[in-house]
C-alpha cells in the first residue's frame, strides 16, 4: 500500500501522530544510524517536535508525514540554510522498522525533493553512516550522488563510522539550443 504523504505546514498533526514521530526517532533501531538529542527520551523528543511543529509555518524549513491507513510510519524535514547558503537544503528521513524497505523512504525523498523545487532549494544534501546502506540505495535512487566520505565522524562506544555526504542538484537550468 502506498503512503499516504502529508505536508506538515498544510494538515495539522494531532498529538498521537506528534507522539509517533517521537516514538520512530527515538526508536532503537533508527537511532543506531545517527546521533540524537535525547538519547532515547521519547518524552522529551515528543516535546521538541511539539514546539518544532508550532514553529514550521514561520519558517523556510519543510516537514513531511507518511501515514498508512491514518498512522504516522516515516517523516522527513528539510532545514533550509541562510546567508550565502540560502540556496541549500539538508535532508533527513525516518522510517519506523516495521515499514521499512517499503517504499516509503523513497517516497519521502521524492516529496522532499519536489518540496525543495517549489521553495527554490537548488541543492539538496543529506549525510547518513556510510555503513547505512539502505539510506545509500535510497538517496541514489532518489538521484543524490555520494560527494564524499567524513572519516572516523562519528564515535559511539569506542567505534569509529564513517558518514557518507550526498546531494543532489534541483536548479533548473536552460538548455542552449
Amino acid at each position: 500500500m502506498d503512503p499516504e504523504i502529508c505536508d506538515a505546514k498544510k494538515v495539522c498533526l494531532s498529538d498521537s501522530d506528534i507522539l509517533m514521530l517521537a516514538q520512530i526517532e527515538e526508536h532503537p533501531d533508527v537511532r543506531k544510524w545517527a546521533g540524537h538529542a535525547y538519547g532515547g527520551s521519547v518524552e522529551k523528543m515528543h516535546e521538541w517536535f511539539k514546539k518544532s511543529l508550532t514553529e514550521l509555518p514561520r519558517s523556510s524549513n519543510e516537514f513531511v508525514v507518511a501515514k498508512i491507513n491514518g498512522t504516522v510510519v516515516g517523516f522527513a524535514g528539510i532545514h533550509r540554510f541562510t546567508g550565502n547558503m540560502s540556496h541549500v537544503g539538508e535532508v533527513g528521513v525516518m522510517v519506523h522498522p516495521d515499514h521499512q524497505n517499503k517504499g516509503i523512504g523513497t517516497a519521502l525523498l521524492k516529496a522532499c525533493i519536489q518540496t525543495a523545487k517549489k521553495g527554490g532549494v537548488e541543492r539538496l544534501e543529506a549525510d547518513t553512516l556510510a555503513i547505512n546502506k539502505a539510506m545509500m540505495k535510497t538517496a541514489q535512487k532518489a538521484g543524490f550522488l555520494v560527494e564524499g566520505i567524513r572519516k572516523k565522524r562519528l564515535k559511539r562506544d569506542n567505534h569509529y563510522y564513517d558518514e557518507a555526504l550526498l546531494a543532489i542538484s534541483l536548479e533548473y537550468k536552460e538548455h542552449a539550443e
